[in-house]
């Protein structure tokens, strides 16, 4: 993976939550619950401070052509072809000599799964995503980093180190600059936001 050095610009135990809320966007299409969640205290801010056409769309009611165009947008960024692939193996350098397979990666997630005392994601539709995806790699560094125990919180900041960091800020990069909806803007500066590179 890319050998560019991350800085972060909040400790892990602050950004896990993040990772977390995070990791419900690139699963599936926003629906009234997922708008909900952007329209949180303190979040709803963040993101129309990110991206300030945002405030015209939370200020009107969800109603069903927004709606469309949100899942159109889902579908044209992570689903088709020259979209924002949401798959840890397709951000690494070809060049790279630490370049991890989309296998490598799915062994180490499976590994952290048992290590953490997982033994898979069962929340639909994750667990049918494959192991590299971004939401199940957000999901793991946030519950291990969560943890009460102290090993958990190591190999949360391995995981990270490792699966996400090298990429993550890249995407959050490509996902702003692609992006024709602003909700999809905002999230790509939100996870841009979080490293100094």
């Amino acid at each position: 993976m890319s050998e560019v050095p991350h800085r972060h610009t909040l400790p892990l135990e602050e950004r896990a939550p993040i990772y977390a809320w995070l990791a419900n966007f690139f699963v599936c299409e926003i629906d009234h619950e997922t708008w909900n969640a952007l329209q949180a205290d303190g979040i709803r801010e963040t993101l129309i401070r990110l991206e300030p056409r945002l405030k015209s769309d939370f200020d009107n009611p969800l109603t069903s052509e927004p709606l469309e165009n949100l899942r159109e947008e889902f579908s044209r960024l992570f689903l088709l072809p020259n979209g924002v692939p949401p798959f840890a193996s397709s951000w690494a350098s070809e060049g790279n000599a630490n370049h991890q397979t989309a296998d490598e990666i799915a062994q180490l997630v499976d590994q952290s799964l048992l290590a953490l005392g997982r033994e898979s994601i069962h929340r639909a539709p994750w667990g049918r995503l494959q192991r590299d995806h971004v939401s199940v790699i957000l999901d793991l560094v946030s519950s291990a980093a969560i943890s009460h125990d102290p090993r958990d919180r190591e190999l949360g900041a391995h995981l990270e180190r490792e699966l996400l960091a090298p990429w993550f800020a890249t995407f959050g990069r490509s996902l702003a600059s692609r992006a024709q909806n602003p909700v999809y803007v905002a999230l790509g500066r939100l996870i841009a936001s979080l490293y100094h590179v």
